[in-house]
Order: C-alpha cells, then sequence, then structure tokens
C-alpha cells in the first residue's frame, strides 16, 4: 500500500504541475501583451499572494475537519475555472479575478496535498521518509514542468491565451480522475451539525497559530520562509523580460528547458542527500541558502548575456532543493490532527514574502535595470542566515 501511495502522490505531482507549466514561460509575457506595465503586472501577483493569504487557513481547515481528498479535488475543480477565465481575460480587472480563482483553488490543495501524503505514510507504516518522497516527487514535477513548459511555449506561437484553455481543459478532467487516485479510506470524521462544524474549524485555526506563537523553532522557521520567498521574486517576474530582450522569444523555450532541468537537479541531489540521513534539514537548508545567494550576486556582476544566464541556472539548482527540505522539517514539527491547518499556514506566511516581493520587484523594475533589481535579491536572500542561527540553538 505504501508504494501505491507514492505511485498516486507522483502521478498527481505530474499532472498538476504540467497543466501549471503550460503558462510558465509566456506569464509575464502574456500580461504584457494585455496591454500591462510592469507595475500592474506586479499588482497581479502581488494580489494572488494576498487572496492566497486570505484564504490559505480557513480551507486547510477544511482539509483537517473534512478530509484531504475532497480539498484536493475541490482545489483541481477551481483551479480550471480559473484558467478558463484567464482565457478570456482582456483587461487589469479579469486578470486579477482569475489570479482570485485559481488563488482559492491552490489555497485547497496546498497543506492539505502534504498532510495526505505525511499521514498516508504513517498510516501504511511506509518506509521511505516523507523528505523522500516528497523530493522525488518533485524530481517528477520539475520534469513534468519541462514538457509543460514547452508545451505551452509552443502553443503561445499559436496565441498567448491559448495556454490557459488547455489548462483549464486538462485540470478539469484530472479532477475527476483525482476521485480514484487518491485514497483516503482510513480518514473518518465525527459527523457534526454545520454550527459545530465551523466551532470545530475555528478550534483548530486557533490552535494552529497558538503552535506558532508558543514555539520559537516554528517561529524562526516561518521568518526564514517568508523572507526567502520576498528575495526570490524579482528573478521569478523578470527573467522571461530579461531572456527575451537579450536572446529573442524564441530562445526562452531553451531557456525554459534549462531552468527546469536545473531545478531537476537540485530535487534529485535533495532526495539523495535525504535519504543518506546524515544531515539535518537546517544545516541543508543553510547551504542550500548561501549557495543560492552566491550564484545570485554573481550573476548580478556580469556583463554579457551568456554569463548571466550561466549563473542564473546555477542558482536554480540549490533553489530546486529548497521545497522538499522545507516540507521535511515543517512535517516533523507538527502533529497529524493540525498537518493540513499547519501546512496553510506556512504557505500564508510565505504568500505574503512572495507578495510583497513580487509587487516591489515590479515598482524597481521601472526605477533600476533587472540585473539591479537581481542584485537586491541576492543581499536581500543573505539576510535570513542570523535566523538559521536562531533556529539551530533550539535544536
Amino acid at each position: 500500500m505504501p508504494q501505491k501511495i507514492e505511485r498516486s502522490f507522483f502521478l498527481f505531482k505530474v499532472f498538476y504541475q504540467f497543466f501549471f507549466a503550460l503558462s510558465f514561460p509566456t506569464y509575464v509575457l502574456f500580461l504584457k501583451d494585455g496591454g500591462l506595465d510592469a507595475s500592474q503586472v506586479g499588482w497581479v501577483n502581488a494580489l494572488f499572494m494576498l487572496a492566497v493569504c486570505l484564504f490559505e487557513v480557513p480551507t486547510g481547515v477544511i482539509g483537517d475537519r473534512f478530509g484531504r481528498k475532497q480539498s484536493v479535488i475541490i482545489g483541481l475543480f477551481v483551479c480550471s475555472l480559473g484558467f478558463f477565465s484567464y482565457f478570456l481575460s482582456q483587461s487589469f480587472g479579469a486578470y486579477v479575478l482569475s489570479e482570485i480563482i485559481i488563488a482559492f483553488g491552490c489555497s485547497f490543495i496546498s497543506g492539505s496535498l502534504q498532510a495526505w501524503l505525511k499521514d498516508s505514510l504513517d498510516h501504511y507504516q511506509g518506509r521511505q521518509k516523507f523528505g523522500v518522497v516528497w523530493s522525488n516527487g518533485e524530481k517528477f514535477a520539475h520534469l513534468a514542468g519541462i514538457v509543460g513548459g514547452v508545451s505551452g511555449s509552443l502553443l503561445a506561437i499559436i496565441s498567448l491565451s491559448l495556454p490557459w484553455l488547455v489548462a483549464g481543459i486538462g485540470t478539469l478532467l484530472f479532477a475527476f480522475c483525482c476521485f480514484s487516485l487518491i485514497d483516503e479510506s482510513y480518514f473518518q470524521h465525527t459527523k457534526l451539525t454545520w454550527r459545530e462544524s465551523w466551532v470545530e474549524a475555528g478550534r483548530l485555526f486557533t490552535r494552529g497559530f497558538k503552535l506558532v506563537a508558543s514555539r520559537k523553532e516554528l517561529k524562526y522557521f516561518f521568518s526564514i520562509s517568508c523572507l526567502t520567498a520576498f528575495a526570490l521574486q524579482p528573478m521569478n517576474q523578470q527573467w522571461s523580460l530579461y531572456f527575451s530582450e537579450n536572446f529573442g522569444l524564441k530562445q526562452l523555450t531553451f531557456i525554459w528547458l534549462g531552468i527546469s532541468f536545473s531545478l531537476f537537479l537540485g530535487s534529485h541531489t535533495a532526495s539523495r542527500i535525504l535519504k543518506q540521513d546524515k544531515f539535518s534539514e537546517i544545516t541543508l537548508l543553510l547551504v542550500v541558502q548561501l549557495l543560492t545567494s552566491l550564484f545570485i550576486l554573481l550573476m548580478a556582476q556580469q556583463g554579457h548575456p551568456a554569463f548571466v544566464l550561466l549563473f542564473f541556472l546555477g542558482h536554480e539548482i540549490p533553489r530546486g532543493s529548497w521545497g522538499s527540505l522545507q516540507e521535511s522539517y515543517l512535517q516533523q514539527h507538527i502533529t497529524s490532527d493540525v498537518r493540513a491547518t499547519m501546512g496553510s499556514i506556512s504557505s500564508l506566511i510565505t504568500r505574503l514574502g512572495a507578495g510583497a516581493g513580487w509587487l516591489l520587484a515590479g515598482l524597481l523594475l521601472e526605477q533600476i535595470p533587472i540585473l539591479n533589481c537581481w542584485l537586491l535579491s541576492g543581499i536581500a536572500l543573505l539576510a535570513t542566515v542570523p535566523f538559521f542561527w536562531l533556529l539551530a540553538r533550539q535544536r
């Protein structure tokens, strides 16, 4: 049974990432083609992050209360609606509405997916550590992202909006498949009235935040997650602008392949290291942070676009291992009954940092060159190092 759980998780990561990746390489180009300037692009994604923050914990509580399978499937249906909305959008307001719909869907999935995997592995006594299985899933996701990104780039040649239509149709069909793909037959919830259910949901919500407030290691960990997400947004937002300007739009597909392969290498390395169980997640996360900062600082100092691309691909390798190490640490420090809620709190805090970083990146881009924005990112990432020292002291 543990092998079946792992296979189901891997399949979910593959299809979920594939359909989301269809729009990744041309996302900013799609918005700019719709008439948005750099600051408006920043606002669209910042409002997405804000919407996720508003929805995260309530939907995470639903996962803990009514079942993670139901939460994930609802999220897929809502995301497909958001993709269809994006396909039809032609204005700033419509883009924002589409992002809010997708944010609502994503909030049902984040937290609940991790909780389902961790509790399923524990219930069926899986031999692999959660972190190893999760990082293996990330490897498959990055490979699916390569195929999705290339497919989306080809579709965008016909129309920049076409990837959204294909993503909407695919995600809708995949949601129906998940009724049989995800097994949670062991999950039991007490039958309560609607009023009692919301009271119970409020209790879980409160308990999750009290847990964060009472444990220093969680406060330091979430501070690192928030600042890291904040610091990395300029690269996420501006890479397609910089490389399309310096290499041409047709080369973005190949650059996307390089980025996805670098992320794959990072997640593969994390999987191998976690399997050996020689180093703590905190030590590994610190090494990843320092390497990422180094590559970003070197990248920002280059005068030739080819060298910028080289260091950009280099910084994606340690970034590819970050998510697996982060999830592995968190899942070891929370209990099953609030696992989806805590996962949503983690996502909420991370999204707050990402939203602020994305918005600031758009504003900075109107004032300074892209490479200067990336230089500031590398410096901001180094600012997280003292929190690692504080976190290590709590062990």
